[in-house]
């Protein structure tokens, strides 16, 4: 038996019913990003990079969504910030044998005064850091 396929491509999305709201394409690839983000990291980077990310980030960029705000640049904003923690805490990890909690405030200070100007992103990570009680003892690198 001889079947004649078609060759017009599927839809990308299947056409709106009402029934579920519109999907943000920039956080679906984000909710995606996160999980390819960590994996691999050893625990002591992974663990307090997935809280952030998801408990501080995601919850904020999913609220935006679902209030039908842009998603576009929070998204972006937070993948420098995660990339930004997870280079600096694996830096932290490697050099000092140090995690998020028992990190101190020189290990913050050189890692500011050795990089580029991006590195300042991990201000938010320590701000989080101190209201979820990872980090009680240092304050916030201040912005530049």
């Amino acid at each position: 038996m001889n079947q004649v396929r078609s060759r017009r491509p599927l839809p990308r999305t299947t056409p709106p019913t009402g029934l579920l709201p519109p999907r943000d394409p920039h956080l679906a690839r984000f909710e995606h990003w996160i999980p390819a983000k960590l994996d691999g990291l050893p625990d002591e980077v992974r663990q307090p990079v997935q809280h952030f990310a998801t408990w501080h980030h995601l919850r904020r960029i999913r609220a935006k969504a679902a209030a039908g705000h842009p998603t576009q640049s929070p998204v972006h904003s937070a993948k420098q910030e995660i990339t930004e923690t997870v280079r600096f805490l694996v830096w932290l990890h490697e050099t000092y044998q140090r995690t998020a909690a028992t990190c101190t405030q020189p290990d913050i200070d050189e890692w500011l005064a050795t990089g580029p100007t991006t590195r300042t992103a991990i201000r938010t990570f320590f701000v989080v850091a101190k209201m979820s009680r990872l980090n009680t003892e240092q304050p916030a690198p201040a912005h530049h």
